[in-house]
């Protein structure tokens, strides 16, 4: 369902289902989500942006600030048939030091992304994220906010992952 180039990330923190993305010279697309079984017991995941969308604009540099949109169409989440709308509102609005327990990365992207998920049917929610990007490294830390956090500078994570040994 996915080009060669293709590769694939985590999208739960239980990993059974994947972010599949693809990395060009303009910046990082994201094309779909899918299952990493083929058929798991929850039931199948296969979504597909049309067009991909663009998560992140290379150069990575402080003040840019876009909008992508993708839609899906035909799709199925966790066994259920799916139709939608994400946008993504991506900002990278700081560049510094990272401390982490094993490193420390110089020059670190912050990087701030709203997503908006709009279901064909029922209500819409977002949520927001806060990554930072080091070079060679690519994302070595994301926070997740909790579902339909106003504030952009939330302190109350659902989720936080970062790069360690």
């Amino acid at each position: 369902s996915f080009p060669a180039d293709a590769f694939v990330t985590p999208l739960d923190a239980a990993g059974s289902l994947q972010n599949i993305g693809r990395h060009t010279e303009q910046g990082l697309l994201l094309l779909g989500i899918a299952s990493r079984e083929e058929n798991p017991p929850e039931g199948k995941t296969l979504a597909i942006y049309e067009p991909p969308v663009e998560v992140l604009r290379f150069p990575i540099q402080p003040g840019t600030n876009f909008v992508s949109v993708g839609e899906i169409k035909g799709a199925t989440i966790r066994g259920l048939p799916y139709a939608g709308r994400d946008t993504y509102e991506v900002s990278v609005d700081a560049i510094g030091n990272l401390v982490l327990p094993a490193f420390t990365f110089t020059e670190a992207h912050r990087v701030r992304t709203k997503v908006t998920v709009e279901p064909a049917v029922g209500n819409a929610t977002t949520r927001r994220q806060v990554s930072y990007f080091f070079e060679c490294f690519a994302e070595v830390v994301r926070v997740t906010s909790l579902p339909d956090e106003a504030d952009p500078n939330f302190t109350v994570a659902s989720e936080v992952r970062r790069i360690g040994f």
